[in-house]
């Protein structure tokens, strides 16, 4: 019966495992932390040896292109099977997940669409409702991020004080709230706009101003600041209309 080429056939120093435990995953090779994901090999390669052909599979985009492969892609290199392959897609989706939740971190809102673009990519895909929100320092550079409701949301019944919980204790200046709406349309209801009154108002009391309220449906966007409905709820407040 033929044995597999473990990795406990290199010598201990070469280890993924023992270097990455030993000194850190900065220490290892882009193959060998691959390695540590695939941890197994064939009866003729070791792990190592299989995550240098998908590196070689990916040619001169690197590591990124994992993630453009598809799954019967990934699975002609010997070695890689169906649950490896997900794993692969799962740790590159981690990767983004990571790398954008940075990047919002680093982001001025200088217009809606910037940030637009950003909760797209957030809630586009999500199957239940996520009320969130977005806080910003009187640069407008956003310094906190949260969801204040998740699962089944009437936007009604979205109590300011659990809107204006982070930004009081982050020090807000101003912020961004948004919602998606999974499966329907990119279009407020009269809930949505009595809520963003609701927290316009609140938001002057408290003194942390609601600059926006994006709806996400799919892969478009509604922001009530570049439809007007942001001016027309302040005009409606400041004329007694509430």
């Amino acid at each position: 019966m033929e044995n597999n080429f473990t990795m406990k056939c290199l010598p201990e120093s070469d280890r993924p495992y023992e270097k990455l435990e030993r000194n850190g995953a900065y220490s290892l090779t882009d193959s060998e932390l691959l390695a540590v994901i695939i941890q197994t090999g064939t009866p003729k390669s070791n792990a190592i040896d299989v995550a240098r052909q998908l590196i070689s599979l990916c040619g001169e985009n690197g590591l990124s292109a994992i993630s453009d492969l598809g799954i019967k892609d990934l699975m002609r290199i010997d070695g890689i099977g169906r649950v490896k392959a997900l794993k692969l897609y799962a740790v590159c989706e981690l990767s983004k997940r990571m790398s954008r939740k940075n990047d919002i971190y680093k982001m001025y809102v200088k217009n809606t669409a910037m940030l637009a673009d950003f909760l797209v990519s957030e809630l586009s895909s999500l199957k239940k409702e996520v009320f969130r929100t977005v806080i910003l320092d009187l640069h407008k550079k956003v310094i906190r991020m949260t969801d204040v409701s998740i699962g089944t949301i009437d936007t009604a019944v979205v109590h300011p004080r659990e809107v204006f919980f982070e930004a009081i204790k982050f020090s807000g200046h101003s912020m961004v709230v948004a919602h998606n709406h999974p499966g329907g349309a990119a279009v407020p209801s009269a809930a949505d706009l009595k809520t963003t009154e609701r927290l316009i108002i609140s938001g002057e009391i408290i003194g942390i101003e609601v600059l926006d309220h994006i709806i996400v449906a799919g892969h478009s966007y509604y922001s009530m600041l570049e439809r007007g409905d942001m001016d027309r709820l302040r005009k409606k407040i400041s004329n007694g209309f509430v």
